[in-house]
């Protein structure tokens, strides 16, 4: 009897190692199918018969990774592409032409409007496309399932805050489990939120003025505030001139009127005084 139980040894996954293929990017293909049986043999056809056409001088060296957010295809020439798990709607190891990867993928174009592209890759081995399509179906799938159970949970945590009838304790609890489902999720995988996307306003560089441009906008301030004061008592001066003038005329009107009231007194009397005179002869 063995005083010490042996325990088996068994191995725990922190982090999996991303699959990574070597392959040549043979081009896309603009289609009018997502998915179904057949929706990728025409515009396949048209990427391979070009390719043995021309070909060495067809296609691009590409680094293609296979991650839980879709596909990251890095190529010397156009740098680093993203493929989002939620666009790419079917991927293939095409059976009528062997050694290709194929995968459909929906872009924005102008006006936000969607354009259905079919992609193909060149693999080493007829093997190595049949691995990368299972693999690239997998991820696709365990990133929508894990999308659609934050919808759900997100849905049941708000349910739960309506209940609680927006207790203290209760919210509390319920925002520091939120906030631990929110680290522990992955469903960003398969959609990004609107603060991720493409399409989000990002930030830019702020340039900051120097001590001698903000010198020069204070003087500039200053120059303008004098301006305006100047052009104000200039505006007092000639209203201060108008009032003056009117005054003076004024005055003058008056004089005149009294000039003339006088003379026709004077005139009144030298007639009743003329009148008396006959009158007493």
């Amino acid at each position: 009897m063995t005083l010490f139980k042996t325990w088996k040894k068994q191995k725990l996954v922190l982090g999996e190692v991303e699959p990574t293929y070597r392959v040549k990017y043979l081009g896309n293909v603009q289609t009018g199918f997502m998915r179904g049986d057949g929706c990728v043999d025409k515009p396949t056809g048209v990427l391979w018969n070009n390719y043995s056409k021309n070909g060495q001088s067809v296609g691009l060296d590409m680094t293609l990774t296979i991650c839980g957010s879709g596909m990251k295809a890095l190529t010397r020439e156009q740098g680093l592409t993203e493929y989002r798990a939620h666009r790419i709607s079917y991927c293939i190891a095409h059976p009528k032409y062997p050694r290709l990867f194929v995968w459909v993928y929906r872009h924005e174009g102008k006006k936000m409007k969607v354009e259905l592209r079919c992609h193909a890759v060149f693999c080493k081995s007829e093997a190595k496309a049949k691995l990368m399509a299972v693999q690239l179906h997998d991820k696709l799938t365990f990133a929508l399932n894990e999308f659609m159970r934050e919808k759900t949970r997100k849905q049941n945590s708000r349910l739960a805050l309506q209940r609680a009838n927006a207790l203290s304790s209760s919210v509390s609890v319920i925002s520091g489990a939120a906030l631990r489902n929110k680290f522990l999720s992955t469903a960003q995988n398969f959609k990004p939120s609107v603060q991720n996307s493409a399409g989000a306003p990002k930030l830019g560089a702020i340039t900051e003025n120097s001590e001698e441009e903000e010198q020069q906008e204070v003087d500039r301030d200053d120059d303008l505030l004098e301006e305006e004061e100047g052009d104000e008592q200039d505006d007092g001066t000639v209203e201060d001139e108008t009032e003056e003038s009117m005054n003076g005329d004024s005055d003058i009107r008056f004089v005149y009127y009294e000039f003339i009231m006088c003379v026709l007194s004077i005139y009144g009397m030298c007639v009743c005084i003329c009148v008396w005179g006959e009158v007493m002869v």
